[in-house]
């Protein structure tokens, strides 16, 4: 964040060099405050894992989550397996 070959006067308050058009010369990773390891990593990242986890069996203990009935998934095979349209989810609460 300090380098200045990347942000011009870095001491200064500059709101407007994140604006669109000063952002696009620059790096897309230049600005990552919250990396995704390093000593940039957010702190709080195990927290937010161990959240999301509670939010999910919580939901998971309260409703059935299943596919729409005439809904058909096919996969897309690649470097990360996908399915070829959007899949939509019936939300039901448990009894």
């Amino acid at each position: 964040m300090e380098d200045s070959k990347l942000w011009p006067a870095p001491d200064k308050f500059d709101p407007d060099r994140f604006d669109e058009a000063n952002s696009k010369a620059r790096h897309p990773y230049a600005f990552c405050p919250f990396g995704f390891a390093g000593k940039r990593k957010c702190p709080a990242y195990r927290y937010s894992y161990l959240e999301s986890t509670v939010l999910l069996a919580s939901i998971l203990r309260r409703f059935h989550v299943g596919l729409q009935v005439e809904q058909q998934v096919k996969h897309v095979y690649g470097f990360v397996t996908h399915p070829d349209v959007e899949i939509w989810v019936k939300v039901t609460k448990r009894t």
